[in-house]
């Protein structure tokens, strides 16, 4: 049995109005089938077909201006998406928030579930994942998501729909449309979105570099079978990520000698990262989120303790350095890099002592917001990690948008405020309930660059102050609710030496 291989015009001839349509991919380009989806774009622009598409991603495609999903920000090309990070993709963002996109934003791990769940024709997914958050439909109704009683446990019923294509990409096909990801620098939920297009009757698209004759790829490299491959596209161009055409040690093909590490040069940014690290224990199994907490990479570095912790992405990597910024999901020097599905199953099953996240806003109920800032921006993998870890400690600069620091003397000084507050009155979405049964932790910190908090019986509480920083002033007058105030300890001043 062969592989049909076509051009990419041809190989997305066929995809029909209406067609739901499965992605697996990430920011900064990885796995990133950029050149189908310049096609679907230029076939709309010539014909006005295919439209009314609904689009099914995990995680954030694309570059922010005119690649990966922002090939389908034409009005009309799209009827709804379900997303797990939109942020990548401002195309989208805009038509959800006029109105134009019907948006049914979910947690990536469940959406990379789902999808395999599809793909065994089992009844959608049943999780405990986003009880309590806005995925909830007790908070926020949406027609594919039900909240359900399993022996008196509550649990969350993603229901199944019908994936009639999934546009992948792959490092190399053979002929018989076995598919490998030996330079790749992920293998993200691929093998999941394959299976659920076969499983419904419909087709798997595969954009790869090469095609090589059967018989010339390792076996047991091969990640996606051919039984599961309809149609191989050859792009000789393909570039590995946004950053390269292709670097060995992203793939893990090579081991880096040398990996360039700095502290973060924003102030407020490095003062979080150098507390946050503080609470990183030696031997412990842990997890960084996107912006802000992945600064910890930088310290833990400079302070040689990276090879004492085990670094866990959600985009497969186990071990290893991750990448920062538009990277983010490609690391170095991985132990293993095992698909995203898997890694947040093993997430789901409690293996995290500690999760580093990002904080976006926070409420006196110890609520947390990365979801809903002003447009939809999608948890990514948020909840899923938020849900399941030991540990929590979420960190930020105190305000944004506007906030300038400088340390005199080893004294923090505010030299301009930020206009946006994180500590609210009530977040815009509950992107996970610190105080829900369904967040596991045993503990939660935020941690900014002049205050830490603790959540203790159902409050946050004041438990250190930066040196140079006014109580009422600088903390309390820039929050949209009062904290508990005991008796808050000074934090280190090792944390302000420039």
């Amino acid at each position: 049995m062969k592989a049909t291989i076509l051009e990419p015009d041809d190989a997305i001839a066929s995809i029909r109005n209406g067609a739901t349509i499965a992605f697996a991919a990430s920011g900064g380009g990885l796995l990133e089938p950029d050149a189908l989806c310049q096609a679907i774009r230029r076939r709309y622009e010539n014909t006005g077909e295919p439209r009314d598409l609904t689009l099914v991603h995990a995680l954030g495609i694309g570059d922010g201006q005119v690649r990966g999903l922002n090939a389908f920000g034409a009005e009309g090309m799209v009827r709804s998406v379900i997303g797990g990070h939109w942020s990548w993709a401002p195309s989208l963002q805009h038509l959800a928030k006029a109105g134009h996109v019907e948006a049914h934003v979910w947690p990536a791990g469940v959406i990379s579930a789902w999808l395999r769940e599809l793909g065994a024709r089992r009844p959608g997914l049943i999780t405990q994942t986003g009880i309590d958050t806005f995925v909830d439909p007790v908070e926020s109704p949406d027609s594919m998501v039900e909240r359900i009683s399993l022996d008196g446990v509550d649990h969350l019923w993603f229901r199944p729909t019908n994936i009639d294509v999934a546009i992948v990409r792959a490092s190399r096909s053979d002929t018989a449309g076995n598919l490998v990801f030996d330079r790749e620098a992920a293998k993200l939920d691929v093998l999941a979105a394959a299976q659920a297009a076969t499983a419904n009757g419909g087709a798997v698209i595969a954009q790869v570099e090469e095609v090589v004759e059967l018989g010339d790829l390792d076996p047991r490299a091969i990640h996606v079978p051919g039984l599961l491959v309809d149609i191989v596209v050859p792009v000789a161009n393909q570039w590995q990520t946004y950053a390269s055409k292709y670097d060995p040690t992203l793939s893990g093909e090579l081991r880096a000698t040398n990996i360039s590490l700095t502290e973060t040069d924003h102030l407020g940014k490095r003062i979080v990262a150098r507390r946050a690290a503080q609470e990183v224990i030696d031997g412990e199994i842990i997890a960084l989120g996107f912006g802000a907490s992945a600064d910890v990479i930088g310290v833990l570095a400079a302070e040689n303790r990276l090879d004492a912790v085990t670094i866990c992405i959600e985009q497969g990597h186990i071990g290893g350095v991750p990448e920062a910024g538009d990277l983010f999901g490609a690391a170095r020097n991985s132990q293993a890099i095992l698909s995203s599905t898997d890694t947040f199953d093993i997430i789901g099953g409690g293996i995290l002592d500690l999760a580093l996240l990002g904080m976006g806003e926070t409420d006196a109920t110890g609520a947390i917001n990365v979801s809903h800032l002003g447009t939809v921006v999608g948890p990514g993998g948020f909840i899923d990690i938020a849900q399941n870890a030991a540990r929590l400690v979420f960190c930020g600069t105190f305000t944004a948008k506007g906030l300038h620091l400088s340390i005199s003397d080893g004294q923090l000084r505010i030299e301009s405020e930020g206009s946006i507050q994180k500590f609210v009155d009530a977040v815009q979405a509950a992107s996970v309930r610190t105080a829900s049964p369904a967040c596991r932790a045993t503990s939660v910190t935020w941690i900014t660059e002049r205050a830490v908090f603790e959540f203790t019986q159902g409050e946050l509480e004041l438990v250190e102050v930066a040196p140079g920083i006014s109580i009422a002033d600088d903390i309390i007058a820039h929050m949209g609710f009062a904290p508990r105030v005991k008796n808050p300890r000074l934090m280190n001043p090792a944390l302000f030496e420039v």
